[in-house]
């Protein structure tokens, strides 16, 4: 039993990387609302592996879509994202974590990105 339980981080780790399409430098994140109809954050990953989110988060307690946009998308690639084929859900915590939904609950989107070496810079947060 203990070594089932010793599994749990491993596993844990593991969903987080599997939530995510891999995002290479030049990839474009959205945070938007569920109708699509309003855009809370967009930025994209950097060379460096940072992708520094720009605008406000959505209301604490809301859901919001995260749509992911490979570098130098078309525009078909662009619709298909937009229409929720390539869309994930997202929820901002009262202390404003965001966290996307996984197959076993929510992760935090930090550490999702973090399994995919992005490193994330929501508005305020400072960086390189």
């Amino acid at each position: 039993m203990a070594r089932v339980h010793a599994l749990i981080p491993w596993f844990l780790t593991l969903q987080a990387a599997t939530l995510l399409p891999a995002l290479p430098a030049g990839a474009e994140v959205r945070i938007v609302s569920t109708d699509l109809m309003r855009v809370y954050l967009v930025g994209r990953v950097d060379d460096a592996g940072t992708l520094r989110l720009e605008g406000e988060l959505p209301p604490p307690g809301s859901e919001a879509r995260l749509l992911a946009f490979p570098p130098e998308s078309d525009a078909e690639a662009d619709a298909a994202a937009a229409s929720g084929a390539a869309a994930w859900v997202v929820r901002v915590d009262p202390d404003g974590t965001v966290l996307v939904d996984g197959g076993n609950g929510p992760v935090p989107l930090r550490e999702a990105l973090a399994e995919r070496d992005v490193r994330l810079l929501l508005p305020g947060e400072e960086g390189p």
